[in-house]
């Protein structure tokens, strides 16, 4: 990761609250995705990490409000550790 450090970069980590009723090939988000989002973080900055929160899929489980608590469980996991979020 050092030899990027000459370029102007970062990551864009998509990372949504879905199971595998969504996602069925994608680790846990708790206890794999988000700490290897943290430890990206660490390693090169939270300026250089941008949280893509992305789909937003609207149905009967996955309603407005649910997507709000969601979004805000997920936001303070990564507080500290991103200063930028693309929905």
């Amino acid at each position: 990761m050092r030899k990027l450090d000459a370029y102007a970069y970062y990551f864009q980590f998509t990372l949504t609250p879905y199971g595998p009723e969504l996602e069925p090939n994608v680790a846990d988000k708790d206890t794999s995705i988000v700490p290897t989002f943290i430890e990206l973080s660490k390693m090169i900055g939270s300026d250089r990490v941008i949280w893509r929160y992305d789909s937003i899929v609207i149905t009967s489980k996955w309603t407005l409000d649910r997507h709000i608590a969601e979004f805000t469980r997920l936001s303070d996991k990564l507080a500290g550790y991103t200063k930028k979020v693309i929905i």
